[in-house]
């Protein structure tokens, strides 16, 4: 099996001040800078659908470069940010983020120490299934009322994937979190075609292009039962 936290140290110190570093690295930065576009408006109108406090916290569990984080300070979080990366770490220049160079697993601090956990395509990155669920439990334990996912999140357990990638399936993450007392309120959906296995090859290529028609079937036909049919998803899970 491959080792995947020396592989994301060194992808990092590789693509250092790259998008690609955490994105795709069959993208160019261009291309990656409107999938991460797109998933940032995204999340904003999640955030504002949340009940939170005027000092709010958050956690980054698997920033990377700290793409996330900055977004997170931006909206008025007091933000921590978590990696196993120094190199992604060091790349954050915001003064205020607190930072930590951890394992998610082991990542140390008071149960329920921030109001919200986020962590966006990381968890389907840690091979080791033990590893998995001890991660997604401490994230759990951290939050004191939010725990904020991006990914697929599949029905079915994909037959073919990449050697860097484990994904669970969301009937998987769903049992872990209700296990740790948390249950799914939001499903958001961020990318409906620009991500899909038949177009994400061609959309590498006009990602203007197609940043704007997922914006438009998102923002359009959000009313219209298409929810379902998005790719990619950002599931809010809250403290029962």
């Amino acid at each position: 099996m491959l080792d995947d936290k020396q592989y994301w140290i060194e992808r990092h110190k590789a693509d250092k001040d790259k998008i690609a570093s955490v994105g795709s690295r069959k993208y160019s930065e261009t291309a990656n800078y409107y999938i991460y576009k797109i998933l940032k408006e995204r999340y904003k109108l999640v955030l504002d659908m949340l009940e939170l406090p005027d000092e709010k916290t958050a956690l980054d569990a698997g920033c990377g470069i700290g793409l996330f984080s900055d977004f997170l300070h931006e909206n008025g979080f007091k933000v921590t940010a978590a990696d196993i990366s120094q190199t992604g770490l060091d790349r954050i220049k915001t003064q205020s983020i607190a930072k930590i160079c951890s394992p998610i697993s082991e990542i140390i601090g008071d149960d329920k120490s921030f109001d919200v956990v986020h962590s966006f395509d990381v968890l389907y990155h840690i091979l080791d299934d033990g590893e998995w669920k001890r991660s997604l439990d401490n994230i759990c334990r951290l939050s004191g009322k939010y725990v904020i996912l991006h990914e697929r999140f599949f029905k079915t357990k994909p037959i073919i994937s990449s050697a860097h990638l484990n994904a669970r399936t969301h009937s998987q993450t769903t049992k872990v979190m209700n296990d740790n007392g948390f249950h799914e309120i939001i499903s958001f959906p961020t990318h409906m075609i620009a991500l899909r296995m038949l177009t994400f090859r061609i959309s590498q290529y006009f990602p203007e292009t197609f940043y704007k028609i997922d914006k438009y079937l998102l923002n359009r036909l959000e009313n219209k039962k298409i929810r379902k049919f998005g790719s990619h998803f950002i599931k809010v899970f809250e403290r029962n």
